[in-house]
């Protein structure tokens, strides 16, 4: 994805035209996973919701790079590179992190409520995707409110004839 479909879709929409669909997509795949119950059919239940979060992975790794890299000088692209690299690394596994105590907690706390073990484990691991959505969600947002295009700042820039029209 992130070499071939999603490059070109980045040059020719603009990262933040590509990354919002994207992030949506995981969101629609984790709220997906939150609905499965105990015992799911993998084609219908599980498979729909992995494929859209991988998508949405896939599809967000570009964008959010050249994102990060746009005001990265060239001489200092190799150590730019790294450091985002490294925090999306980072981010990731502190994620996982909480979002399994996420679910640890719940399901320890079901199964104090007397839940069988498997619907102890569905609901944590329910509130485990639900939480992850909203963080995503919360993400998407952010990217269209704080986050613009290079080339949609390059268009707003003083010497653009252009610049300060309306929209």
């Amino acid at each position: 994805m992130s070499a071939g479909i999603t490059r070109r879709l980045v040059d020719r929409f603009g990262s933040r035209t590509v990354l919002v669909p994207a992030t949506m997509a995981a969101v629609g795949g984790l709220l997906i996973l939150a609905t499965a119950g105990a015992h799911p059919v993998f084609a219908l239940d599980v498979l729909p919701g992995l494929l859209l979060i991988g998508l949405g992975a896939g599809a967000s790794f570009i964008p959010l790079l050249t994102m990060a890299m746009a005001d990265v000088p060239g001489q200092d692209a190799g150590l730019g590179s790294g450091i985002v690299n490294v925090s999306m690394q980072m981010t990731s596994a502190v994620g996982l992190a909480v979002l399994s105590t996420v679910a640890a907690e719940r399901t320890k706390s079901l199964l104090g409520e007397g839940s069988a073990t498997t619907a102890a484990l569905v609901g944590g691991y329910r509130l485990a995707f639900l939480v992850a959505a909203a963080f995503v969600g919360v993400g998407t947002l952010l990217v269209l409110v704080l986050l613009h295009d290079a080339e949609d700042e390059a268009e707003d820039a003083p010497g653009d004839p252009s610049f300060g029209a309306v929209h």
